[in-house]
């Protein structure tokens, strides 16, 4: 009785507030409209056909050899990226809460783990095969290897790892130092030792936390697009098909169905990793550690962490020194000398570089501050306020978090490009003994192709960043 009396009285007092309530509305309409509707369309796209309800689009593509390939590569690569980055992201965590460091080289093992979260995705690619392509640095100059090829699987596994490792760091960072260490001293007092206690204690403690790092990074590597594009070579997965069967194929329809799998298999992880393992997460580590930390100081034990996490920091250095530095040589693989800014000219004067360059600039400027205002909003209306659609509110605005940008864009062009609901074939009224639309490119049409959408796009995906970040500051 005075739970229903509470919400009545909520309810009351946010009716009151013709703002809050429109902006609520808002929200609602905004997150219905760009991203439940393109994912709807995708689904409405693979089961109907012209005579209704139909699975032959699925049957199609599941006859494809090249589709049944790609679903069996993306699980594979996947899989291996999540547990690599998992244990990458893991050494350098433990390296920073445990293990004591110079100020220089923990700073340095700072910079490394948060460096691949700023950069854009494809710079890895580039890096690896201008350093060990066929015309690499290190395979064909200092090595003299000619027949290597860095494209395909290990290629994808390579920079996909470091990639996303630094996913895994800032969780497993956040939990490690939630541990309370007298359980580890107390370990260490009975006669453990330092393996001992990381295996019996540590390890137990994070294993939860590992598994939701594991399939967070799985859903980034099969949800990944742009590195399998430039260096997966012929070996492909289920983003590079997708982005095939429309650029190449011309086969909406059956890119709309992959799409489907595609995202059957992230939102299959999101759940596992968001309604089980996080909860198990929670209920395991809570509240903070009861006291400092005794770092680690024993040589035993840091010297080899430091050279594992100095070659790691060392390689993924290399790879972003690569590209600035091989952007000044005259032609990669072949003339070094001497050191030219010919092509830095070249992209701002040939090739609409300027304007590529002014395009995203601009339509960034323009989507971060409408992302930071969304997430603030969406995290003070579930945070610290109740309603009823608070839930829907918070559960769409984190789905994109599952959904591949693949999925999204296809879900787009399926949606927007003859309007809202295909409005553009509506026969609205009739001149001259034919059937005319009144919105003859559709309901919200005019967004397609145009930078509107772009910007609409780096929103909806930046949403699910921001707003966890604001939910937990609030809280």
């Amino acid at each position: 009785m005075a739970k229903s009396q509470s919400a009545a009285l909520d309810r009351k007092k946010l009716m009151a507030d013709p703002v809050m309530v429109g902006t609520i509305a808002v929200l609602i309409a905004f997150l219905t409209l760009f991203i439940l509707y393109p994912l709807a369309i995708l689904l409405v796209d693979s089961f109907y056909g012209g005579t209704g309800f139909t699975l032959d689009t699925f049957r199609r593509i599941m006859a494809m050899p090249t589709f049944t390939k790609a679903i069996g590569n993306t699980l594979k690569v996947g899989f291996l990226v999540g547990v690599l980055s998992t244990i990458v992201g893991l050494l350098f965590a433990y390296v920073e809460v445990y293990v004591k460091m110079g100020r220089a080289v923990g700073g340095l093992f700072k910079v490394v783990s948060m460096l691949p979260v700023v950069s854009p995705p494809f710079v890895l690619s580039l890096s690896m095969i201008m350093l060990f392509g066929k015309a690499g640095l290190i395979t064909r100059f200092l090595l003299g290897i000619y027949d290597n090829s860095v494209y395909g699987f290990w290629g994808i596994v390579i920079v996909q790892t470091l990639t996303f490792f630094p996913v895994c760091y800032m969780m497993l960072k956040g939990l490690l130092k939630n541990i309370d260490p007298s359980l580890e001293e107390a370990a260490r007092d009975m006669g453990a030792s330092r393996w001992t206690v990381f295996a019996t204690v540590t390890f137990p403690l994070l294993l939860p936390g590992l598994g939701n790092a594991f399939l967070v990074t799985f859903i980034e590597s099969i949800a990944d697009f742009a590195n399998p594009m430039i260096i997966g070579g012929s070996y492909d997965t289920l983003a590079t098909t997708i982005y095939l069967q429309i650029t190449g194929a011309y086969d909406k329809e059956g890119a709309a169905a992959m799409a489907v799998v595609l995202l059957s298999i992230t939102l299959l992880m999101f759940a596992v990793q968001k309604y089980y393992l996080e909860a198990k997460t929670a209920a395991t580590l809570t509240g903070k550690a009861s006291r400092g930390r005794m770092l680690i100081d024993d040589r035993s034990v840091t010297v080899p962490l430091t050279i594992l996490c100095g070659l790691a920091a060392f390689f993924v250095i290399m790879m972003y020194a690569c590209v600035p530095i091989g952007a000044l040589f005259p032609t990669w693989g072949y003339k070094f000398t001497p050191l030219t800014f010919k092509w830095f000219g070249q992209v701002f004067t040939r090739y609409h570089g300027l304007q590529a360059f002014r395009d995203s600039f601009v339509l960034s400027l323009i989507a971060s501050p409408i992302t930071a205002l969304l997430s603030m909003i969406i995290s003070y209306l579930v945070v610290k306020r109740k309603f009823r659609s608070k839930g829907f509110i918070e559960a769409v605005s984190m789905l994109a978090m599952a959904v591949p940008g693949t999925v999204l864009g296809v879900g787009y062009i399926r949606g927007y490009s003859g309007g809202l609901f295909h409005s553009a074939n509506w026969p609205i009224f009739a001149e001259g003994g034919a059937l005319h639309s009144l919105f003859p490119n559709g309901l919200l049409g005019g967004i397609y192709g145009s930078a509107a959408i772009l910007i609409i796009v780096f929103v909806v995906r930046s949403l699910p960043t921001g707003t966890r970040s604001g939910i937990s500051a609030l809280r």
